[in-house]
């Protein structure tokens, strides 16, 4: 059955869809951030171990499973290139490892910390490559504000839970820092081939070469693996919840929207390929 394109999303529909994925959250955020209190010594409240799950949950619930249901998505999937947002957005990622590392300080940072601190410095250079360099999508106020939020969340959260749970690198974190750096290099090799290909090949080819050729959506694969390595260094088992969420968000949400809006630009050519290749784990799945 061929699927149609995802239809365009409006201004409107954009920001009502970022109002109704933000509200909940940052409900949450204020409730959160409330309730951790900081004694003497200046360890948080437990309440910061539930924050991962939690946040997973609601963004499941208010994003994931709505945007599934309508088959619409909050993704501008239009060419268009806006200067500012982008600035914007790096500046406002740059600042996560600062704030995150000021946070730390206030007890003596181990290695473990440093390690987290280095994943969040290079998570927030690689977002300025994706944005000035690799995204070829319309960048609007809205998406550079919101995602820069997200991310913010992300790591604010696994900086409070080290700060609550010092402790020294060990084999899990070991794991984890490689797991980060094999999932950064895959999702940015990739979006990388991808994007020197549309910038050189005439509309409306299909890129299926390089990493593509090993699993439709290889880029997805990379940001599971960075995101669940950073939960492997700062204090899993409760902060492998974001890696768990983007799993299960590209499993039900991203590649099924994606799949409509790519058979409808490609047709034919997408129906083979997806035929013939893996959509998330080479060889596997």
């Amino acid at each position: 059955r061929t699927a149609s394109a995802v239809p365009a999303l409006s201004p409107e529909r954009a920001r009502q869809s970022l109002v109704a994925m933000w509200s909940p959250f940052l409900i949450f955020a204020i409730l959160a951030s409330a309730s951790a209190r900081t004694s003497e010594t200046f360890q948080p409240s437990r309440g910061w171990a539930l924050a991962p799950p939690i946040t997973s949950a609601i963004i499941v619930a208010g994003v994931t499973l709505p945007n599934r249901a309508s088959g619409k998505d909050h993704i501008v999937r239009r060419h268009k290139k806006r200067t500012w947002p982008t600035h914007v957005f790096t500046l406002l990622r740059l600042c996560d490892p600062i704030a995150c590392a000021a946070l730390l300080q206030r007890r003596t940072m181990n290695a473990r910390d440093f390690v987290f601190l280095g994943m969040s410095l290079v998570g927030s250079l690689r977002h300025w490559l994706w944005a000035s360099k690799i995204n070829l999508n319309d960048w609007t106020w809205e998406l550079a504000v919101s995602v820069a939020v997200f991310n913010f969340w992300f790591d604010w959260t696994h900086a409070q839970n080290l700060l609550r749970k010092p402790r020294p690198l060990n084999g899990v974190g070991y794991a984890g820092a490689a797991c980060f750096l094999a999932g950064s290099a895959l999702e940015s090799v990739a979006e990388l081939q991808r994007a020197n290909f549309k910038r050189q090949s005439p509309m409306g080819t299909l890129y299926t070469r390089g990493l593509f050729r090993f699993a439709t959506n290889i880029n997805y694969l990379g940001y599971i693996l960075w995101r669940t390595g950073i939960g492997l260094v700062s204090a899993p088992p409760h902060t492998l919840a974001y890696g768990l969420y983007h799993a299960v968000d590209f499993r039900l949400r991203a590649i099924p929207l994606l799949d409509a809006h790519m058979e409808g630009k490609y047709g034919e050519q997408w129906r083979a390929y997806i035929s013939r290749t893996k959509r998330l784990i080479p060889y596997v799945l």
